[in-house]
């Protein structure tokens, strides 16, 4: 209507009205409201409850209709447990030297959300899914395994059934920095040797290292020293007819790609702790390409890094052998917040997978796969 005004008479409606909620003991949720009308129910959790903010089962549907007072109606319920992220092996091995108690522990979730999914197991088959390709786990002599909340804690160690694992008792010698560094004759003071002096607080750089001599077949760029903590910055990429092996006395952290192609071998042995930093990763959970290739052995802890408590972590995929004498932690989980979708991730697939490499074994350095013999003495 133009130019004209309207006024409406407040006494024609009803002011606003606020009803209080209450939840007894049992977790029913009660409201009262105003009659006749329909409400669409919004479901929410409050932080911290250990649920996803999404309902896993609307069992009764979420819309309410009341027309006479005195009526109630019940909606129920069921919500998805927030549970943290797994890791899985697929086509190798794993181990752990404790000697008693819990030795490797990850829970493998039984359901899964989304398509694909990964298997339910920590040792799976390989990517091609060969049978008998899933590996085996060794612990200490008394030590055990837990891959699920429920039971029977090996109903998810193994994708073809076979849930058994060995305990062992060895006594070899452990083949760490030391280890290889005599196998190397790098002497006292190797920053003396021509070509071997690199690293440090700066990072390594492929590039930058001494190449391999031509006449060699194939060429071999040989062993190398960094007197210091290292971080590899830059991506690497190891061409088939390289075979490098770094010694870093110190800590390394690697927050970049290292691919390895069929036919080369990189090593990088630490008398301190490896990390891949929280930003090597993928966003596509069902990837198995690898961000980072090669054997990796530290005296220290292997870690592989987070970017903090359900902050929405990237997918690492390592391809090889990754060894922490110290112990391994595995900090991956999808999980943002509360947030829903990130959430179900975790029940799909894992933080960490990584994948064997049978390769680096036949392409092991000689100095690497030198034989060593221990004499002891036999008690009478």
């Amino acid at each position: 209507m133009a130019g004209g005004t309207t006024q409406m008479d407040a006494t024609l409606y009803a002011p606003p009205i606020t009803y209080t909620a209450t939840t007894n003991t049992s977790g029913v949720y009660t409201q009262s409201v105003r009659v006749p009308d329909t409400y669409t129910l919004s479901e929410t959790v409050p932080a911290g409850s250990g649920y996803l903010a999404i309902p896993r089962y609307v069992c009764t549907g979420d819309v309410v209709t009341l027309t006479t007072q005195g009526q109630t109606a019940t909606r129920d319920y069921g919500w998805w447990t927030s549970i943290p992220a797994w890791f899985q092996v697929m086509g190798g091995t794993m181990g752990a030297e404790a000697s008693s108690g819990v030795a490797i522990q990850t829970y493998v979730p039984s359901s899964c959300v989304g398509s694909p999914c990964a298997p339910r197991a920590i040792l799976a088959k390989d990517t091609a899914g060969t049978p008998e390709s899933s590996g085996v786990a060794v612990v200490g002599p008394t030590a055990s395994i837990v891959t699920t909340t429920g039971p029977s804690t090996l109903a998810n160690l193994n994708e073809e059934g076979t849930n058994v694992y060995a305990q062992s008792a060895r006594s070899a010698r452990r083949e760490n920095y030391g280890e290889f560094y005599r196998r190397f004759s790098l002497g006292s003071t190797p920053t003396t040797l021509a070509n071997t002096q690199l690293g440090g607080p700066g990072g390594i750089t492929l590039g930058n290292l001494a190449q391999p001599d031509p006449i060699d077949n194939p060429p071999e760029r040989g062993a190398y020293y960094a007197p210091g903590d290292t971080t590899i910055a830059t991506a690497w990429s190891v061409a088939s007819t390289e075979k490098i092996v770094i010694f870093v006395n110190g800590n390394l952290t690697i927050a970049a790609p290292i691919t390895v192609a069929q036919g080369g071998f990189l090593a990088l042995i630490a008398t301190g702790d490896i990390t891949i930093d929280a930003s090597v990763g993928t966003s596509d959970i069902t990837s198995t390409t690898p961000q980072v290739e090669g054997v990796y052995i530290a005296n220290g802890m292997f870690t592989v890094a987070s970017t903090g408590l359900k902050q929405g972590d990237l997918k690492f995929v390592g391809a090889g052998t990754f060894v922490g004498w110290t112990g391994v932690s595995l900090n991956r989980d999808f999980r943002l917040g509360d947030d829903t979708t990130e959430g179900l991730k975790n029940f799909d697939q894992p933080g960490e997978l990584f994948l064997a490499r049978p390769d680096f074994v036949l392409n092991l350095p000689k100095k690497m796969a030198r034989p060593v013999t221990d004499w002891q003495e036999v008690a009478p």
